[in-house]
């Protein structure tokens, strides 16, 4: 007479959980590292996205677009200057804190200083910027802001972004076409 056999035995219990082990012991390096890969991708889309974001406003408002990196909270802040916004103008908002201020974006309009607040972004946690290159009396100790033309012109500048695990992001935005160049890790 055969006999039914209807359960597993602790060998073969104990193999399969073996395997899973294993399995997982070569897969989820490798998600992580995807995944902290991801983070700086994002981030330099996002600085890619609002880079031609502050473009096309200053082109199709015809006015002077300034943006701001916010070195210290990872923050890309784009606003509108009045037409006779000046630089000192601009300062006076950035030494403020913010182009938002404490409010959001939609109502934040700074009359007396000539910039109306558009858009903000942040950069992914565990991602900064670093070796910002532009004009110099547009980079101060917390960040730096670049001007956006409304003939489509910007101010030259470059920087890198840098990840947890040191891996970098380099752009480069050319002043006459705002073309932005990337080399990533």
């Amino acid at each position: 007479m055969k006999e039914n056999r209807q359960a597993f035995t602790l060998i073969e219990l104990l193999l399969v959980v073996l395997i899973i082990g294993m399995s997982a012991a070569v897969v989820i390096p490798s998600f992580l590292s995807t995944v902290k890969k991801a983070k700086l991708r994002s981030s330099a889309r996002e600085v890619i996205m609002i880079n031609k974001y502050a473009r096309s406003m200053a082109v199709l408002q015809q006015k002077s677009v300034v943006l701001r990196y916010d070195f210290e909270k990872g923050r890309l802040e784009v606003g509108i200057m009045a037409a006779k916004s000046s630089n000192n103008q601009m300062r006076n908002v950035l030494d403020s804190g913010s182009l938002f201020g404490d409010r959001s974006y939609t109502d934040s309009v700074d009359a007396a200083q000539g910039v109306t607040a558009e858009i903000e972004r942040e950069l992914s946690d565990g991602v900064v910027f670093a070796d910002f290159v532009g004009n110099e009396d547009k980079i101060y100790e917390t960040g730096a802001w670049v001007n956006y033309y409304p003939n489509g012109m910007c101010d030259e500048h470059s920087f890198r972004l840098i990840d947890d695990d040191g891996k970098e992001a380099l752009f480069a935005i050319e002043s006459i076409t705002g073309e932005i160049s990337l080399e990533m890790d």
